[in-house]
């Protein structure tokens, strides 16, 4: 019988050497990863929005919570959820320091208990105004053409939807549209100037 020790594999050590060396390498390199580039791309972004953000106080997690009340005024918190891809772990932390902020306030449905609306507060409206600056700011900061920006943004809800992930209704509604005018397919072709600023 043969000893294993800590410098001599043993005989089921080697087996798998030999199955691993006979497998498909190329599955496994990085560079053949779909997963990686939009990985590294979606943690770049976030990055470049920081100092921009860092001057409005919110984390970009907050920052595109805001972004749905600055458009709706007040919307249910479920909803916001599916809004933003976001699951109540995630969110309520989210809300409360927005809060906490004093940007929004949270209160119970008038109609139905079981539902939490989240409302913007003065504040909250008037920090739009600050707000307004980060998506021209951050234009600058992805060169990209009105064409590929309007391809990445199709082909990302694209994903998403086919992933399984329940976005908000109206976003669903609007990505083919959105998508199609940065693309150059629509009446609103948007020039160089306005390329499409992902979040």
């Amino acid at each position: 019988m043969s000893k294993a020790n800590g410098n001599e594999p043993n005989n089921n050590e080697l087996n798998g050497n030999e199955q691993l060396g006979g497998m498909d390498d190329e599955v496994l390199r990085l560079s053949n990863q779909l997963c990686f580039p939009l990985y590294a791309a979606a943690k770049g972004v976030v990055g470049r929005y920081k100092p921009y953000l860092d001057e409005i106080d919110l984390t970009y997690t907050q920052y595109i919570a805001m972004m749905v009340l600055w458009e709706k005024g007040s919307v249910a918190v479920g909803e916001l959820g599916r809004s933003l891809y976001l699951d109540s772990g995630t969110l309520t932390p989210v809300l409360k320091r927005l809060e906490a902020k004093k940007l929004i306030r949270r209160e119970r449905s008038s109609t139905d208990e079981r539902v939490v609306i989240a409302t913007l507060t003065q504040a909250g409206k008037r920090l739009k105004v600050k707000a307004v600056e980060v998506p021209h700011k951050m234009s600058h900061c992805m060169p990209l053409s009105a064409e590929d920006a309007g391809t990445i943004y199709k082909l990302l809800y694209k994903l998403l939807e086919q992933s399984g992930e329940q976005g908000g209704d109206q976003v669903g509604e609007q990505v083919g549209e959105q998508a199609d005018k940065q693309a150059g397919k629509g009446r609103d072709t948007p020039t160089r100037s306005k390329t499409l600023t992902t979040v």
